[in-house]
């Protein structure tokens, strides 16, 4: 039996089915960062610049769509399957994003 949270149920399903559906746009987000930087910093009166963005469980796009959309930021996307990253892949070179890391790693919560 393999334990690994890079291989479990949910992991392998998204293995064969990535989420969203691959697509070769970025779309502007809603939560992006740039687009409701008041949403997340209401006293601020400009989106500040430079950030360190983790977009954890990116899926096929989101963590490409914020490095594009946040140049001046360092994005850090992170996935549990390699399915989603090729497609980040492909999109971070397709768009030149040297803002963009992806990562294959798992979220794992251990309660006490």
């Amino acid at each position: 039996m393999n334990d690994s949270p890079l291989n479990d149920v949910i992991s392998r399903q998204y293995e064969v089915w990535p989420y969203p559906p691959p697509n070769d746009d970025l779309p502007l987000l809603v939560c992006d960062p740039k687009n409701a930087f008041q949403q997340f910093w209401p006293r601020m009166a400009a989106y500040p610049e430079g950030l360190n963005i983790l977009s954890a469980g990116c899926g096929t796009t989101q963590a490409a769509s914020i490095a594009l959309h946040n140049p001046t930021a360092r994005v850090l996307g992170i996935d549990v399957t390699s399915a989603a990253l090729r497609h980040e892949s492909a999109l971070k070179e397709k768009y030149g994003l040297s803002n963009l890391e992806l990562r294959q790693l798992p979220i794992v919560i251990r309660l006490p």
